[in-house]
């Protein structure tokens, strides 16, 4: 008595372990696929050895060509081809892929489908009805949650945007507008952080950062401010320092000359200006203050009275300044 088949019933479908998203090229996707042959009464095939053939098609039913395929299990060892499949209990447990017969890709079929029915052939009967359509498992292969991710030798590509709800850990370099990022994180572009951002080392940015609505150029002069308010005497020696003390300390070395020297010296000369704000005696009319001297640790400051006959004279005075030089 001769029989035929009659259907596929699918047991489950799955992948191979391993999504081709994280994998090199040579090791393609795979489709692993379960199943039980039955004639056409419904009884179980003979136990043995089968001829199976799988192709993919973008519909459930007609198509002059399939997106993939054949794939076929019959012992072969050319590309396409595979062992036979072993019937044991009229079920078979077979592995599909990677490539077909025309050395076509099952992971860029996958990838360039939005929908995928698997035609099932046994032997030289006709193809089994209806077509099986591959649902969730090995329609991982695409990714579907990101769908414009592109994988790589080294990594994922990404071509659009990327939402991140959780935590997310990459052992190498993120580039931004950069393919390749030469640093953990590597944009090119603008950059908007709408929380804080805290470093534990250092910050280098050429070009412009706003903080706080206003900008701030960067890779210009790294500037250190000190400034000071010295009480002037009539005998030499140290003087009191009213404001910046802890960072600046004075003496008087003559009339109306007194040296500030800064606690940590500027990497540079600094820029020094002064002023007395003190009167003298009566009959001086104004008071005006020299810089004299300016070294990366201290200044001189040389203060004069302009009195109503006699010019230009040294007079002690208390005075302010200010420094701004080299960091």
């Amino acid at each position: 008595m001769k029989r035929t088949l009659r259907t596929v019933t699918v047991l489950s479908l799955s992948l191979v372990a391993g999504c081709f998203l994280f994998a090199p090229p040579a090791a393609q996707a795979q489709i692993n696929y379960q199943g039980r042959l039955t004639d056409a009464l419904g009884a179980p095939l003979t136990d043995g050895p089968y001829v199976i053939q799988f192709s993919l098609w973008t519909a459930a039913s007609g198509g002059a060509t399939p997106v993939w395929g054949p794939y076929v299990l019959d012992g072969g060892v050319a590309t396409g081809h595979g062992p036979l499949a072993d019937l044991v209990g009229s079920r078979f447990n077979v592995i599909i892929g990677s490539q077909d017969t025309t050395s076509r890709s099952l992971t860029t079929a996958m990838t360039a489908s939005t929908s995928a029915y698997l035609e099932i052939k046994v032997g030289n009967n006709a193809p089994i009805s209806p077509r099986q359509i591959i649902l969730a498992a090995p329609r991982a292969l695409l990714a579907d949650v990101i769908p414009r991710v592109t994988p790589n030798l080294s990594g994922v590509d990404v071509a659009g945007n990327l939402g991140v709800s959780g935590n997310a850990t990459v052992s190498g370099n993120v580039g931004i507008g950069n393919p390749t990022p030469s640093a953990k994180l590597d944009v090119v572009g603008n950059a908007l952080v709408s929380g804080n951002v805290t470093a534990s080392g250092s910050v280098a940015a050429v070009g412009n950062v706003t903080a706080g609505g206003k900008s701030v150029v960067v890779g210009e002069e790294n500037l250190r401010i000190v400034r000071g308010e010295v009480f002037g005497q009539a005998n030499n020696g140290a003087c009191t320092v009213s404001v910046g003390s802890p960072f600046v300390s004075a003496s008087r070395t003559a009339v109306g000359e007194y040296t500030v020297n800064f606690t940590s010296p500027f990497t540079g000369i600094p820029t020094v200006t002064a002023s007395a704000f003190l009167n003298g005696p009566a009959g001086d009319r104004d008071l005006f203050v020299s810089i004299a001297v300016r070294t990366a640790s201290s200044v001189q400051v040389r203060i004069f009275a302009d009195g109503p006959d006699s010019g230009e004279f040294p007079r002690d005075s208390a005075f302010t300044f200010i420094a701004i030089g080299p960091r």
